[in-house]
């Protein structure tokens, strides 16, 4: 009962911030209704699943300290050097280019919007590979 409390607590605490997937789901409800919007829902949710899914299976396979472990760490910390040396480079430009809102998608678009959205966030991959390593 400790460790459900635990996790209810975490993921309540991890919704009080709206992120991609919030804004998505909302854009989509207001757009085309909450029919189509579900589909939104349901990608986001097998997105969530996919990482649940890898990260205690992530868990059961690292041990703290295995070569494969450091190399896991080791891999991390280069891309976000390369994720700040790019944000540094290009800092104060923007090429983004106004996009259209899709009004008119249905659910099965919407329902791959979720998944890329969710499976794309990596809010949702740290949160779930933390919560597996507490648990």
């Amino acid at each position: 009962m400790e460790q459900f409390l635990v996790v209810a607590a975490a993921h309540f605490l991890a919704l009080l911030s709206p992120g991609p997937d919030f804004f998505l789901v909302a854009r989509a409800s207001a757009t085309a209704g909450w029919r189509t919007a579900s589909g939104a829902c349901l990608g986001i949710a097998l997105a969530n699943g996919v990482f649940i899914a890898i990260a205690f299976t992530g868990v059961s396979i690292l041990q703290e300290g295995s070569a494969l472990f450091i190399a896991l760490q080791l891999a991390g910390c280069a891309y976000l050097l390369y994720i700040g040396g790019l944000f540094l480079r290009h800092a104060g430009r923007s090429d983004l280019q106004s996009a259209e809102v899709g009004i008119g998608h249905g659910w099965v678009q919407n329902l791959g919007m979720g998944f890329t959205s969710g499976i794309l966030n990596p809010k949702n991959a740290l949160f779930y590979a933390s919560l597996a390593s507490m648990l």
